[in-house]
């Protein structure tokens, strides 16, 4: 089942992603991550850049391995 942010309707989206800190997109963008979440749906839900979540997997799974 897809993980979807109406960004119109979610308090959160709408009082703290829209303007918020880069720090929050970045822990977010893992969590989703962590939760096998399609990178399209991050990158709606967050903002960032495919480049940017493709990095965040990268480094999770790295971290995972130690």
């Amino acid at each position: 089942m897809p993980f979807i942010i109406e960004k119109e309707r979610d308090p959160l989206y709408k009082d703290g992603l829209k303007e918020g800190s880069n720090e929050t997109k970045i822990a977010i963008a893992k969590a989703l991550l962590q939760e096998k979440v399609a990178i399209e749906i991050i990158m709606k839900s967050t903002g960032l850049s495919k480049e940017e979540i493709e990095k965040l997997a990268e480094n999770g799974k790295s971290d995972l391995s130690t």
